[in-house]
């Protein structure tokens, strides 16, 4: 059970319900507010794990020995974006292929082999393997790229289902500098969900700027796919539409925005 340690924690839950890279990503620099150089050096390894679904453990619907990993239809850019990571950065060709629903698949037994090894038998991340901030920042990545969301200026919204990922996810953000921090579980949900909502410091925000197109145009064709829905009546679009806004009014008032 996540402990959360800042009060502003606490009001928002009283008001809520192998094979070696080759050719790895080149170092990004930017500037922050105040024009300090920041460089990013991502490791495509804990970029990817960063991005795997773990839904019930990752080895519940995964294939350990062949799959990299399963994409739903409104992640078609996603899948795309990892298919050429990892010809860009491992040498090896691993295309999606999709099925008439939409959904797409990824595999390749030398990928799979290597990034496996990072899980226990059960289907869990081994302890003590993040041990540098790169590769806390990288898994953080990839993490943020499939369940996060940039919700206004420097602050995220991260969503995780039936993961066991919560404590390692909320640990990462607070090693990585984040004083801002709401943490809520829907155990009521079916999926159980958690979330997590954390204004970033300059050095994620340079991360998260390697891949966001990627992450905004997978946000895009979800909504949109909700919005042609056609069982989803008007009033539940403009009911969704105006919890979104009450719910960024809530965290700009508790992080004081």
């Amino acid at each position: 059970m996540i402990k959360p340690v800042v009060i502003i924690h606490i009001l928002f839950l009283l008001i809520s319900n192998g094979c070696r890279a080759q050719n790895p990503e080149p170092p990004l620099k930017l500037k922050s507010d105040n024009y300090t150089p920041i460089t990013t050096n991502l490791n495509p390894d804990y970029f990817l794990i960063g991005t795997f679904s773990d839904y019930m453990g990752r080895f519940r619907y995964i294939n350990r020995e062949t799959q990299v990993d399963r994409y739903y239809p409104n992640e078609k850019p996603l899948a795309e974006y990892i298919s050429t990571f990892i010809e860009k950065n491992y040498n090896i060709v691993a295309k999606p292929k999709y099925s008439n629903s939409g959904h797409s698949e990824i595999y390749s037994e030398e990928i799979a082999r290597k990034l496996h090894s990072y899980y226990t038998e059960a289907g869990l991340l081994k302890d003590n393997i993040f041990d540098t901030p790169e590769k806390k920042h990288s898994f953080l990545s990839g993490i943020i790229l499939r369940n996060g969301e940039l919700l206004f200026d420097d602050v995220f919204r991260v969503t995780l289902a039936n993961s066991y990922n919560g404590q390692l996810v909320y640990n990462l953000i607070k090693d990585l500098g984040c004083d801002k921090i709401i943490y809520k579980i829907r155990r009521n949900n079916i999926p159980v969900t958690q979330v997590f909502y954390f204004k970033a410091t300059p050095t994620i925000m340079a991360y998260y700027a390697l891949s966001s197109d990627v992450n905004k145009a997978t946000r895009n064709n979800m909504e949109q796919m909700y919005l042609n829905n056609i069982k989803t009546s008007q009033k539940t679009k403009a009911r969704a539409e105006k919890r979104d806004e009450d719910e960024i009014k809530s965290i700009k008032y508790l992080f004081e925005l």
